[in-house]
């Protein structure tokens, strides 16, 4: 089982747990910090000395500002020549910053096959993602690669290339709209004594399936962390990939160049049926308020909508034994019956991430960026 944290840490963070202990004068994450961060409270312990180099990394990474220097050499493969991330990759891995969506000033990063490229490409927001296609050596295809991510859940677009051109920011709102009846995504609606039972949650199942089992299915298991594993129970992975279509979803437009990359996204209502999301009207001394149209109603599912899954403890990038103890703890209650509608404000209450944790996680995407800073080809496509 050490063996196997070993190893991850490296794939993933591409952190080397040398048998001298590091001298390192930060102050070092606790063990629970150090577990969460790994996404399993209860993982193996490695060596005193390996554990100590851990934290010493995940210190150095916290505290990194802008160049790799301050993280010990031999803690961190990017300094090792032989490492694979300085010699010929599987997939060919760029970056590029975006004029639309995510327009917050970092980059993505695309994912291209090397070798008589196809018309398919992966984006990725996460850069240490990124760099575990590489340092897993996942390819030759783009399809071999979504498959792993998708074995992983972890979210990427499949895009494929069109002109620029073909993207159109929308038109300036030329006022308030019409005033319109208010209407729900999900499962709608319920008045403020809906008590969700068996058949609620059966009815829920057969909506949510019926929609995983369209092409939108395989939209979901490109999703990542819940949604992807919700999908996971219904829908396999096709690498035939019969959902690619250039005009409906997400646009990433390159600053620079004529081409622009399109994906297919969940919409909210798509989203909130398979979270199971009900809007139920708020009853006099409730504290967990949202208006809609001046409507009072508590927004309640039987699984946590992306919002809470991302700011959570579970949240770490892949799909970790954490992830799964919590699924199949809530797989259990469906299955005893005792299961029941939860808000969205319980569940981030509930799935709250532990603030330690934070800087920890951060640091690691922060040292993955300066990395592929370094050696990924800077894109002007």
């Amino acid at each position: 089982m050490a063996a196997a944290v070993e190893k991850m840490v490296y794939q993933r963070f591409g952190c080397e747990l040398p048998l001298v202990k590091v001298v390192c004068t930060l102050q070092l994450p606790g063990d629970m910090v150090i577990a969460k961060v790994l996404g399993d409270k209860d993982v193996a312990r490695l060596s005193e000395v390996k554990w100590h180099n851990l934290a010493v990394f995940l210190a150095q990474c916290k505290n990194l500002e802008n160049d790799l220097s301050s993280i010990t050499p031999t803690l961190l493969d990017f300094h090792r020549s032989s490492s694979r991330i300085h010699h010929s990759w599987a997939m060919n891995v760029g970056a590029f910053k975006v004029d639309t969506v995510p327009a917050d000033g970092n980059p993505v990063y695309l994912v291209q096959e090397t070798i008589n490229p196809g018309p398919l490409f992966i984006v990725l927001k996460s850069a240490r993602t990124a760099l575990e296609i590489i340092r897993q050596n996942w390819g030759p295809r783009v399809a071999d690669v979504a498959k792993q991510l998708v074995a992983r859940r972890m979210p990427f677009h499949l895009c494929i290339r069109r002109p620029r051109s073909l993207f159109f920011p929308p038109a300036p709102s030329a006022g308030p709209a019409p005033s319109m009846a208010q209407t729900y995504t999900g499962l709608g609606y319920r008045s403020a004594n809906f008590k969700a039972g068996r058949w609620h949650y059966d009815s829920y199942r057969t909506l949510r399936n019926r929609l995983l089992l369209t092409p939108r299915g395989q939209v979901a298991l490109r999703s990542g962390g819940l949604i992807a594993r919700i999908a996971s129970e219904v829908v396999s992975f096709d690498d035939t990939f019969p959902d690619v279509v250039p005009d409906q979803g997400i646009c990433f437009c390159p600053r620079h160049g004529s081409v622009a990359f399109w994906a297919n996204e969940l919409t909210e209502d798509e989203v909130d049926i398979i979270c199971g999301v009900y809007f139920v009207a708020t009853t006099p001394g409730q504290r967990d308020v949202n208006k809609a149209n001046d409507t009072p109603i508590t927004i309640r599912s039987w699984w946590p909508r992306p919002s809470a899954f991302i700011g959570s403890s579970l949240n770490v990038g892949w799909w970790s034994p954490a992830c799964e103890s919590f699924y199949q703890g809530r797989m259990q209650r469906f299955a005893d019956g005792t299961a029941d509608l939860i808000s969205s404000v319980e569940w981030k209450k509930n799935l709250k991430l532990e603030r330690k944790c934070i800087p920890y996680i951060e640091g690691v995407e922060k040292c993955s960026a300066l990395i592929l800073a370094s050696t990924a080809s800077q894109l002007y496509c």
